[in-house]
């Protein structure tokens, strides 16, 4: 399968299978109350929730989808009202998904951090990503300051990954390369 097969084909595949529940498919992803913007590209926005905590926490949401262009930040909306609703403030990170450009990917999380940290200063991060947002959490946690940080299902090993073609080829679409000439975005040769 060429890039650019990968890049229209259906995600559905890759998160359910037949007989998984799909109602999470079916919320209604609720709008922002705020969206912040921490550079030009389109691509480059926050989606806010709820109002700072007395603990002075801010959760961070950094979506997966296998680093598919399809597949942004929208479906962790429901998620990210619903953390809201326990009374944190939550910043929902939208990022480029270029393939065979992971390190615009991981650029755009690091500045998306930095800008959160630079306007919200008084808040401590707490990081939570799922799949390939856990990657590029675990991939900014050696040099960025976080509270915790919460890894659900990371893509760890890209190594092992790829030779496993996860996602049909997913990590390959999202390099353009072998992952073993990356280990610089590998979370397990990063010791994170």
């Amino acid at each position: 399968m060429t890039s650019s097969e990968l890049k229209t084909t259906s995600v559905d595949k890759y998160f359910v299978s037949e007989s998984d529940d799909r109602s999470v498919f079916d919320l209604i992803p609720p709008d922002p109350e705020k969206i912040l913007y921490y550079g030009e590209d389109v691509d480059h926005v926050i989606d806010m929730y709820g109002s700072a905590d007395t603990n002075n926490e801010l959760v961070v949401l950094l979506h997966g989808g296998y680093w598919y262009p399809k597949v942004d930040r929208i479906y962790l909306r429901p998620l990210a009202a619903a953390i809201a609703q326990q009374g944190k403030q939550v910043a929902l990170v939208e990022y480029r998904r270029i393939p065979g450009d992971p390190d615009a990917s991981a650029a755009d999380v690091k500045s998306a951090i930095t800008y959160l940290q630079s306007q919200l200063a008084d808040q401590e991060l707490i990081v939570i990503g799922h799949s390939a947002g856990a990657h590029l959490a675990l991939c900014a946690a050696p040099t960025m300051m976080f509270k915790k940080i919460i890894a659900l299902a990371p893509v760890a090993d890209l190594v092992a990954a790829q030779d496993l073609e996860l996602g049909e080829g997913a990590v390959t679409n999202y390099l353009g390369c072998a992952a073993a000439d990356r280990a610089d975005l590998d979370p397990i040769k990063l010791g994170t």
